[in-house]
């Protein structure tokens, strides 16, 4: 669920929800409001009869507890009204600037992403494609010394997974840090 409301897609995941309740059951077991764990069973009533469970059959760890579903009830609504609306515009402006760096360093193959789940593929040769495996482990950690903490994903990508409250002035932050570290790995 972080995942496609970091992608700016709460929309997309709300009908995949309906769509799942619509053929029988959705079960979700997440930390949908910050430290609080929250469990849902969702069932159709075309579908009630999957809900015949002898005493004993099932327990719900996480269910009902009315702290956590205030908790729920609150992060949905800054979802709403602001952090899914942030995601894009923020995700956007972070793109545009990963753009300009993808124009100035020659490491940097691809850049591609939705919201603020972006990906930075690094290469030897953009022809070849050939991947840029040591520059990537070495720009993780250039960034770190730096102060940014970033993941690598898969062989040569740098994974880019902010949270939600990003502002346009901290993406800017990075992108300078970014811009500085990769000066150092792969000066021009």
């Amino acid at each position: 669920m972080v995942s496609f409301f970091r992608l700016s897609l709460a929309r997309q995941f709300l009908l995949l929800s309906l769509l799942i309740l619509i053929s029988g059951m959705l079960i979700i077991g997440l930390w949908v409001s910050r430290q609080i764990e929250l469990g849902a069973i969702g069932v159709t009533c075309a579908k009630a009869d999957m809900m015949a469970w002898p005493p004993g059959a099932h327990a719900s760890t996480f269910g009902g507890n009315p702290v956590a579903c205030a908790a729920a009830n609150a992060t949905i609504k800054l979802l709403e009204e602001q952090l899914v609306a942030n995601a894009a515009t923020v995700g956007a402006h972070l793109m545009n600037g990963l753009r300009e760096l993808h124009n100035k360093h020659a490491i940097i193959g691809e850049v591609r992403g939705k919201g603020l789940m972006i990906g930075i593929e690094l290469v030897k040769d953009r022809a070849t494609k050939e991947r840029a495996v040591e520059a990537r482990n070495a720009l993780v950690q250039a960034m770190f010394r730096r102060g940014v903490l970033v993941l690598g994903a898969g062989k040569n990508a740098l994974r880019l997974a902010p949270p939600l409250v990003l502002s346009k002035d901290q993406a800017d932050a990075v992108l300078g840090v970014l811009d500085e570290a990769l000066g150092e790995i792969a000066p021009r």
